[in-house]
């Protein structure tokens, strides 16, 4: 499941000046390119020749240090990044992208509270699929179930064909006790049924069984079996916790933390279910 929030902010930095500022803006430019094509490395050494030329323009001082953010989160260092989100929120401090990204990189350090308050804020500005999603993530991990399952419900009415959502909304449902499987085959009706994780969703709806998922899971290039193996693993054992077969659920979780890419929400997620089973 898409990762950081922050990778989809790519186009945050346009309109650019390219006179008086040449070479900066040809390092910004080399930063956002690199970015778009997830050189990390790249991006960071460009946004930060860019800001260190002493020549970047007001305007753009802000874009470089959230591109640079962007990379540094990429990496998985999230203090860095939060440090250059920050930077850039004291030059604009109504830069909306800045302040969604520093609420993300706040869940990736764990610090919830701080997260919580700063997506209930932005919710406040703007009703955003993307920051129901976050925060429904954050109440998930901090165990307020019923917070989380009324932020998926929006997630999937803003955002009907995401088919995560619809996941996330009977996961968090099941553990409420309210899990509505006629709901659930509902939204099931605008999700792709040809596509993963659409075999995840014909399981909640007792549609098929846990083996179904994996021979799904398995099918594909070698890197979408990873990314779909994680994905059956974390959402199987949840199903598992909710029907109280902790074994099943335990050996799935721990193979989620040992193939998930650590980006992955579900890495992160069966980290915590499993100190919570302890």
């Amino acid at each position: 499941m898409r990762r950081l929030f922050i990778l989809g902010l790519l186009s945050l930095a346009c309109g650019a000046p390219q006179s008086l500022y040449a070479a900066a803006y040809d390092n910004f430019a080399r930063g956002m390119s690199a970015n778009n094509i997830a050189d990390n490395d790249a991006a960071i050494s460009a946004f930060t020749s860019a800001l260190g030329s002493g020549d970047l323009s007001t305007a753009l001082r802000p874009n470089a240090y959230v591109g640079r953010a962007i990379a540094y989160a990429r990496k998985g260092n999230c203090v860095a990044a939060r440090s250059d989100v920050e930077a850039a929120l004291a030059l604009k401090p109504a830069y909306l992208e800045a302040r969604t990204l520093h609420a993300d990189l706040n869940l990736c350090l764990g610090q919830f509270a701080p997260a919580l308050a700063e997506l209930t804020a932005l919710l406040a500005l703007q009703p955003d699929a993307g920051l129901y999603r976050i925060r429904g993530q954050v109440r998930w991990r901090t165990g307020d179930f019923s917070g989380a399952a009324a932020d998926f419900a929006q997630l999937v009415y803003l955002e009907p064909t995401y088919a995560y959502g619809a996941i996330w909304l009977a996961v968090a449902e099941a553990r409420t006790g309210a899990f509505d499987v006629a709901q659930l085959k509902h939204a099931m009706s605008s999700v792709d049924d040809d596509e993963w994780p659409a075999p995840i969703l014909h399981f909640m709806a007792g549609q098929t069984k846990p083996e179904t998922v994996d021979a799904a899971a398995a099918r594909g290039e070698a890197q979408t079996v990873i990314k779909q193996k994680c994905e059956a693993d974390f959402y199987l054992a949840e199903w598992s916790i909710d029907r109280g077969d902790i074994p099943a659920a335990r050996s799935r979780l721990n193979s989620a933390v040992a193939s998930c890419p650590h980006t992955f929400i579900e890495y992160s997620g069966a980290k915590i279910e499993l100190a919570r089973l302890n």
